[in-house]
């Protein structure tokens, strides 16, 4: 209805991506980038952040997300997203340090807790990794939350309890 509403670009390019449809998410990406000034200030940031995700410019998109929550600290999705920033970087403790902050956000949010778990994972932290799994399935199961808790238990030698989790990601199909 509005070929200028740069807001519903960008929601068409998260789901697109979401989806798995990459040429469309980062084709209606670019449509919210021509649009940027119909957006608010938080808006812009978090455009602009996921426009630097997709494209793979970590630099950027830490950039543009540490600005979002620097100026708007409650934002959830800023800090998730900037915790996805700084891991395609391979900056674990950081990746961790914002995904801490998401889950602060959202305490109840079950992707925030399978983002920290994911991301304690690779910085080492096998006990954060397994609590924090053990919490995601308890608010929403899934098969990711049920993965990272077999991955954390393998991180810290527990072999049976390991192998029992990843029997569990049967009861997903």
């Amino acid at each position: 209805l509005d070929p200028n509403f740069a807001r519903a670009y960008f929601a068409m390019s998260a789901t697109a991506i979401d989806l798995g449809r990459q040429a469309d998410g980062e084709k209606y990406i670019k449509l919210a980038m021509e649009h940027l000034e119909r957006m608010t200030e938080r808006e812009r940031y978090r455009t602009r952040g996921f426009y630097y995700l997709i494209a793979s410019n970590y630099p950027k998109c830490v950039e543009e997300y540490s600005s979002l929550v620097a100026q708007y600290p409650a934002d959830r999705v800023g800090q998730t997203d900037l915790a996805w920033c700084y891991g395609y970087m391979r900056n674990f403790p950081k990746a961790v340090e914002a995904a801490r902050k998401a889950v602060e956000i959202a305490p109840k949010g079950a992707l925030e807790h399978i983002n920290l778990a994911f991301f304690s994972l690779f910085a080492g932290d096998f006990q954060t990794g397994e609590r924090e799994a053990r919490t995601a399935l308890e608010i929403n199961p899934s098969e990711v939350a049920q993965i990272n808790l077999g991955e954390a238990q393998l991180g810290q030698d527990k072999l049976p309890e390991a192998a029992e989790s990843f029997r569990g990601l049967e009861k997903f199909g």
